[in-house]
């Protein structure tokens, strides 16, 4: 026969050891809960840190773009307006050059570029210049504040109505004064035709 005290003793430590189980596999079960939700919180905290950062950065980028863009038109256009003046005159109005490229230039430039009284030469031959298919090239960027932009270009010369056609490659150098571009610097060369030029 069974000893009833014995069962009973057994009973009870087995049920001591269950519910001590139990409680146990409760706390874990809490605690692992704990931590799920503060994980996901965590995880979701860092998704809209992630997300608002990707905005900002997206934005920074169109905002880095847009000026960008905004710097090359400017520098483009200053350098055509540079490049109309200076190209375009004739005999009666060569002397005008200098007064025509000085909002596109630095006082350097055309200080350098101002013809000296005894290199003015009159001419009685009736002649016309000017530039035409203007090709730009941005060639190096030195640093925020200076840029070299290489020019493809047809020079077009009539004398006395005979046209002639030369192909010229001109180095403009551009800086930033004032928040304002100018050409800072003029490099004229006659490349050959059907001659490569460019390294």
């Amino acid at each position: 026969m069974f000893d009833n005290k014995k069962v009973n003793k057994y009973l009870i430590i087995s049920n001591i050891i269950f519910t001590i189980s139990l409680i146990t596999v409760l706390i874990m079960n809490y605690k692992n809960y704990k931590n799920y939700i503060t994980s996901d919180n965590t995880l979701t905290t860092a998704k809209d840190k992630l997300k608002n950062n990707n905005n900002k950065i997206v934005e920074l980028n169109k905002e880095i773009n847009t000026n960008a863009k905004d710097r090359t038109v400017k520098i483009n256009e200053v350098s055509n307006q540079f490049l109309n003046a200076f190209f375009n005159y004739d005999a009666v109005t060569k002397n005008k050059i200098y007064d025509n490229i000085k909002p596109y230039s630095s006082q350097s430039l055309i200080n350098k570029l101002q013809p000296t009284k005894e290199d003015e030469l009159e001419s009685d031959v009736n002649y016309t210049i000017s530039i035409k298919n203007i090709r730009l090239y941005s060639k190096s960027i030195q640093d925020n504040n200076n840029v070299s932009i290489l020019v493809l270009a047809d020079q077009e010369m009539e004398v006395n109505k005979v046209d002639s056609t030369t192909p010229i490659l001109i180095e403009l150098k551009l800086r930033n004064i004032d928040n304002n571009w100018v050409v800072d610097d003029l490099l004229i060369n006659k490349p050959l035709k059907n001659v490569p030029f460019i390294n």
